[in-house]
């Protein structure tokens, strides 16, 4: 079931890089969680950054690590 206001709210909080949402509701709370989880995509941007953090780690590299950061 989705409700219309709470979908037109969710989409002003994401442009305003808000990442949550209160709901008062139980039925509130899946459509939230849909709509606020983190696409295919950025699960894997953020698995391929802690790998390369890992790497850098276990290299022992003194230097920062630079990762292009991408929203």
């Amino acid at each position: 079931m989705k409700f219309p206001s709470i979908c037109y709210q969710i989409s002003l909080k994401r442009s305003w890089d808000e990442e949550g949402k209160q709901v008062i509701h139980p039925k509130q709370i899946a459509v939230v969680q849909e709509e606020f989880s983190p696409s295919p995509e950025k699960i894997k941007w953020a698995h391929e950054l802690m790998a390369a953090f890992d790497e850098h780690q276990h290299k022992g590299k003194d230097k920062k690590l630079v990762w292009r950061v991408a929203k």
